[in-house]
Parts: C-alpha cells; structure tokens; sequence
C-alpha cells in the first residue's frame, strides 16, 4: 500500500516536470525572447505571451547558465532594489537636528545686570 502511494506520487513529480518541459523554451527561443526585450520584466512577459511557463527566478537562472556556457546573451539590468535613497537630504536632516540639539545644549550667558 505504501508503495502504491510512493508510486502515484513519483509518477505525479514526473508527469509535472514533462509538462514544465514542454512550457519552457528550448535555447534558441529564450536567447531570441532575451536579446528582443527591453527589460526583464519585459522578457517575462514575452516568455508568457509565447506560451511559455516561466519565473522570474528560473529565467534569471536559466540567462545565468546559458551565460557561463558561453551563449551570447543580450545585457539586461536588474531592477534596482529596495527603496531610493536621497543621501544629501537625509545627511542635511542629520546635521539640521544635530544643531539644533547643540544649540539648546550652550550654556545661556548671564545676561548683563542692570543697575
């Protein structure tokens, strides 16, 4: 009985796995969609419009292997991460509010007395 179900569930891995295969483009499709596109994202969107089932993660892999193979593949920059940062107006931010803290730190001159 266990080994029924062990089956089933190999038989289930290998049928999934033929029919990412028959989803996915052989070399010379991708290296066509790749050096076409304007952008990964881009990319992404051809490889589906083809008919092809891709990641985003599977398709940088695929673009990285078929690189060190030696196939001529079009550069595409990677979208920049994580949030833009304005270095100049967070660093003069900093230095506003490191001065005013100083300033209310300074000892307060007496003031002169009047007589």
């Amino acid at each position: 009985m266990a080994d029924e179900t062990q089956n089933e569930a190999v038989n289930e891995t290998a049928e999934s796995t033929a029919e990412q295969a028959r989803n996915s483009p052989d070399a010379t499709q991708f290296a066509n969609i790749w050096n076409q596109s304007e952008s990964r994202k881009d990319a992404l969107t051809r490889f589906s419009n083809a008919g092809f089932t891709m990641t985003y993660s599977a398709m940088v892999a695929r673009v990285k292997s078929y690189r060190n193979r030696g196939v001529h593949l079009k550069e595409i920059a990677s979208a920049p991460r994580g949030r833009r940062l304005n270095v100049e107006a967070v660093n003069a931010a900093i230095d506003a509010q490191s001065q005013q803290k100083q300033n209310e730190e300074a000892p307060v001159k007496d003031a002169p007395k009047a007589e």
